[in-house]
């Protein structure tokens, strides 16, 4: 994998590992691997010996109990979203409804690079938030933790409203359009899951973790997920 581990300065790094196995979610290919994958990782390809690109990085499993459990959309994923994504409108827009894409290849290249910086700074913040709550489980103290994660529900919510008054440029595709609504949604999501666990922290163990959390959770992922791909479509 190729990325810039906890946004390091210089040049990119690599990172080696083993392609464990490959399933479906929801009808989306996945790819896990055993290779560490850090904030700054995301959104970076995963390559073969070959380097030929076989997985796009999107997260891990964070666990006192489990390690090196990582997770990329397939290369297969990839090529038939941009597939469709080249063939026909996004389904919650209208078509016809876009401006011409015609000679529209630097705005668009140029919205992706702008947008795919507030993704990383979105799974980022995914990861800091995951990783709170994990300190917390680890050191037992949940109440202490509670207002750190407040403060990051905080910061998802600028982080919404900063990505959602993003002027995309005029003559940029329509992907980039949608890739922007759904990563504005993925930041969203993570200050509803925020303030989920600060609440939860505040009174835990007296009340467990909720379902609602954990479902905010989920959605962020899944938006994240398909954000980063179209993100992706829209340089392309």
């Amino acid at each position: 994998m190729i990325g810039y581990p906890l946004g390091l300065a210089g040049t990119p790094t690599l990172t080696r590992g083993t392609l464990s196995r490959v399933f479906t979610t929801d009808g989306i290919e996945n790819v896990q691997t055993d290779a560490s994958i850090s904030p700054g990782n995301s959104g970076g390809p995963m390559t073969d010996d070959c380097g030929q690109v076989i997985g796009l990085v999107v997260s891990k499993l964070v666990a006192n109990s489990a390690s090196g459990i990582g997770f990329a959309l397939s290369g297969q994923t990839i090529t038939t979203a941009m597939a469709t994504a080249r063939t026909q409108p996004p389904a919650s827009r209208a078509a016809g409804s876009f401006p011409s894409t015609a000679g529209a290849s630097t705005p668009s290249k140029a919205a992706s690079q702008a947008l795919l910086g507030y993704a990383k700074q979105v799974v980022d913040l995914g990861s800091r938030i995951v990783d709170a709550v994990d300190a917390a489980n680890t050191s037992k103290q949940y109440a202490d933790a509670a207002p750190g994660v407040a403060a990051m529900q905080t910061e998802a919510r600028t982080l919404q409203a900063t990505i959602g008054a993003y002027a995309n440029p005029a003559t940029a595709n329509a992907t980039c359009m949608l890739a922007q609504t759904n990563l504005a949604q993925a930041a969203g999501t993570l200050g509803t899951l925020a303030g989920y666990l600060s609440a939860d922290l505040s009174t835990y163990p007296a009340t467990a973790f909720g379902a609602a959390g954990k479902a905010a959770y989920a959605q962020y992922q899944a938006m994240a997920r398909i954000a980063l791909v179209e993100i992706y479509v829209c340089g392309s």
